[in-house]
């Protein structure tokens, strides 16, 4: 082989590898330009912040949206008619406090006592998350949001443990999703409780807390639970006849009555008995058999085939929802999110299907603006509750003799009919 030979490919061994080394160049300065244009596109949009804000631009539906039209809240009716072809009561109401105490019954002309079944809530489902469940973020502002902008009055939260080990003294309630978006971090249960108790009170009405507690039992994270609620809502707790699940069911928390749930905070939570101290501040809860307290799904069945109708008989249910309370909600859960669209195939409940057979709670994503959302705006009006029509109420009907030109004591009965004469 001649020298020439052997030089010409001793170049080309040399260009190969020079351009070998140039690609691994241009591919390394590559990767570092994508990440760099990342890391920008990350901190300016898709970070913590940014994202939380995309996700809580659905508020800007609401805000300046006007209730006071008569026509739109009567349109709201039309498809679901009762036999008055109402939901809510219009008779005269006895306020304390600005909250409705005591109803007439124009039937009879006396005065019955309320209950907190008596009403419709405006209750949030998931309240601390602005997107899905699904990679989902937790945010404080979202709860804030719930009660300054959204004005409920029933809140839900998640409840794990930050801690994988249980019984870790150093453990400590947290809020959040079984699976969090990116960075995202859960949120401090003590802090969140302090958001809502700046922000609850600005009417001095009943406030619900629904716990859901996501973790196996572990006293220490049940009893920090109950030292976070005592110290952060001093003085809003309930008469000891309600704790311990309404005294297991001797004081059930559907026949809590509106004098005295002015101011307070009810408890509800999907686990009972936690045998801790937690439990001294449980008021409700779905796991006796004579708890009072339904927490059902709105599926997609349900939504897609004739609504509540198509799972219990219509009767049968504004009697059962008479007795106690239902609480629905959507569970929001899908896998066709996207970072640019978090809330594809998301649905709420569909709340004047729920109201028309008596639902307490319709429990709405609020960050989610699709019309079930907005029906729930015009039906409560901008209030926070409205008073159920009697005849989706508990009514005992009695014949009262009323004496001309005189007023009688009070006459304490046991059911929906604490009542005293009036003229």
């Amino acid at each position: 082989m001649s020298t020439h030979l052997i030089l010409n490919i001793i170049n080309k061994i040399i260009l190969i590898i020079f351009g070998i080394y140039i690609l691994i160049i241009i591919s390394i300065m590559g990767f570092s330009i994508i990440e760099h244009f990342y890391n920008i596109i990350d901190t300016l949009l898709l970070n913590d912040k940014s994202l939380i804000q995309l996700d809580l631009l659905s508020k800007n539906c609401f805000k300046n949206l006007k209730y006071t039209n008569k026509d739109t809240k009567d349109n709201i009716y039309k498809e679901y008619k009762l036999e008055n072809n109402k939901l809510l009561d219009n008779t005269q109401i006895i306020r304390k406090n600005g909250i409705p105490i005591k109803y007439f019954n124009n039937n009879n002309n006396v005065m019955l006592d309320l209950y907190i079944s008596d009403f419709f809530w405006k209750f949030s489902y998931k309240t601390y998350l602005t997107g899905s469940i699904t990679n989902g973020k937790p945010s404080y502002d979202s709860i804030i949001d719930s009660l300054k902008i959204y004005k409920v009055r029933g809140i839900h939260l998640d409840i794990y443990s930050n801690s994988k080990n249980i019984g870790n003294e150093n453990a400590i309630p947290v809020i959040r999703t079984d699976v969090l978006y990116h960075n995202f971090k859960s949120l401090d249960f003590y802090k969140s409780l302090e958001y809502i108790n700046k922000y609850a009170w600005k009417r001095n009405e009943p406030l619900f807390l629904y716990l859901t507690l996501n973790f196996s039992s572990d006293l220490i994270i049940y009893n920090k639970i109950y030292y976070a609620i005592t110290n952060i809502f001093k003085g809003r707790l309930l008469n000891k006849k309600y704790s311990f699940n309404g005294r297991n069911s001797l004081y059930p928390i559907n026949k809590i009555k509106m004098t005295d749930a002015i101011g307070k905070v009810i408890i509800i939570t999907n686990k009972y008995p936690t045998n801790s101290k937690l439990d001294l501040l449980i008021n409700g809860s779905n796991t006796n058999e004579i708890s009072f307290l339904t927490i059902d799904k709105y599926t997609p069945e349900i939504a897609d085939y004739g609504g509540i109708s198509s799972k219990y008989s219509p009767t049968d249910f504004i009697e059962n929802t008479k007795n106690n309370i239902f609480m629905f909600y959507s569970n929001n859960d899908t896998k066709t999110n996207t970072l640019f669209n978090s809330k594809i195939d998301l649905y709420n409940p569909n709340i004047i299907d729920c109201c028309k057979y008596g639902v307490q709670f319709t429990m709405m994503s609020l960050n989610l603006p699709d019309t079930y959302l907005t029906d729930w705006f015009n039906f409560f009006n901008n209030k926070s509750y409205v008073v159920k029509n009697e005849k989706l109420r508990n009514i005992e009907k009695k014949k009262i003799i009323i004496k001309k030109k005189e007023i009688k004591k009070e006459i304490p009965t046991n059911i929906n009919t604490g009542i005293f004469i009036i003229n």
